[in-house]
């Protein structure tokens, strides 16, 4: 025989085929008492008032009971009868929320339907902070907004930086060339100022190689720069130690992300490294997210435009997404990048699971297997193969 059991602020209610209310489980007076209640019975934390109800209806005879709510179904099969899912059209819903207020307040829980529905929106509000002061708590969230801040460092480091090479560039623009590298360039104009004063041993102690810092020191002394007044170099010098104190604290957000990774997803900091995995992360909104994704879908997160238009034109689809950015697949042979982005894939998504769901620690181990996968594929296909030109994924 079935019973329908569905829950509301009120309490817990169990009707008949015939929609009579045949057993209830009020829950506690005080707003915040039933929030607490609905927030545990959502994580899937076990409540008295489940199984002092799942005996009851058991004892009846009742060994089917209908959910609307997939939680309280997976509550309730623990109490020895057999829970399924169940649609309910509206009239109905309407009938048996009218058997719960009568219920109720034939109890004499409340004074009046006004004092029941003050009650019902004073639990939901609380019920509502509770959910948004645990979502705003979550760890993973730190991790996205690390993450995206550090993509934003960058972004506008590298937009100064230009900028004062452009600038700088009036007084020596050989510079420009022989330092390739943007936080070393604004360490230079920072730290050592004019041209007149670069010398081969300041230039290596600033962390230049010996033979670009010679060559560095011919320019200087054959430059076509201008020579600008003191007035100017000192904004430009300014302007690059400024820079620099914005790189050092990119420095720092670096370390955070890796020790919140560390905290939030060892498995898959193991795997990608902090800035690959939180990416990740950051794509899907979540490490739970994340896990619930496919290895296929990981392979390809980041290169959704691509994979849509292969999809509408007919064209290869793309064979990696964020993961490209792994050093194992960008450094591979055009023809291996599919294969290995599909293994590492493979992996990343039992790591976002164990992550996501707590548990064990496997990053090494995983990070072992996905090497040796490498290696086979790199002794298989050492050259590009016809057969497989034509393929998809890899």
């Amino acid at each position: 025989m079935r019973a329908t059991v569905r829950i509301s602020p009120l309490g817990i209610f169990a009707f008949d085929p015939d929609n009579r209310l045949i057993e209830a489980v009020f829950l506690p007076e005080d707003p915040d008492g039933v929030a607490e209640k609905l927030e545990a019975l959502n994580m899937g934390r076990r409540l008295e008032e489940v199984s002092w109800l799942g005996v009851k209806l058991v004892d009846k005879g009742f060994d089917e009971l209908a959910f609307e709510d997939s939680v309280l179904a997976s509550a309730f099969n623990r109490e020895g009868a057999k829970a399924i899912i169940v649609s309910m059209d509206s009239s109905r819903r309407a009938l048996l929320r009218k058997e719960e207020e009568e219920a109720i307040l034939r109890a004499g829980r409340f004074k009046g339907k006004a004092g029941l529905l003050g009650f019902i929106h004073d639990a939901s509000v609380a019920l509502a902070r509770r959910t948004v002061r645990e979502e705003s708590g979550r760890r993973d969230l730190m991790v996205i907004q690390a993450v995206q801040t550090l993509d934003d460092l960058d972004h506008t480091f590298n937009l100064f930086a230009n900028r004062l090479r452009e600038w700088y560039g009036y007084s020596f623009p050989e510079m420009s060339s022989i330092v390739s590298e943007s936080d070393l360039y604004v360490r230079l104009v920072a730290s050592l100022s004019g041209r007149d004063s670069f010398t081969a041993d300041r230039l290596v102690e600033q962390g230049l190689p010996e033979d670009r810092a010679e060559m560095l020191v011919s320019a200087a002394g054959n430059s076509m720069g201008a020579s600008l007044p003191a007035t100017d170099m000192a904004e430009m010098t300014e302007f690059a130690r400024l820079l620099l104190e914005f790189h050092e604290s990119r420095t720092r957000l670096e370390k955070y992300l890796d020790s919140t990774m560390q905290e939030v997803a060892p498995n898959t900091l193991a795997l990608l490294g902090a800035t690959l995995g939180a990416r990740l992360i950051a794509i899907t909104s979540g490490i739970g997210n994340l896990a619930k994704r496919s290895a296929s879908t990981i392979q390809v997160l980041g290169a959704e435009k691509a994979l849509f238009r292969s999809l509408r034109s007919g064209s290869r689809p793309p064979k990696h997404g964020l993961l490209f950015q792994h050093n194992d697949v960008h450094q591979a042979p055009r023809w291996q990048r599919g294969k290995i982005a599909r293994a590492l894939a493979s992996k990343v998504a039992i790591a976002a699971r164990l992550d996501a769901y707590h548990g064990e620690y496997r990053g090494k181990e995983m990070l072992k297997e996905f090497e040796a996968r490498v290696e086979k594929i790199r002794a298989k296909y050492p050259k590009p193969s016809t057969r497989g030109a034509k393929s998809g994924l890899g």
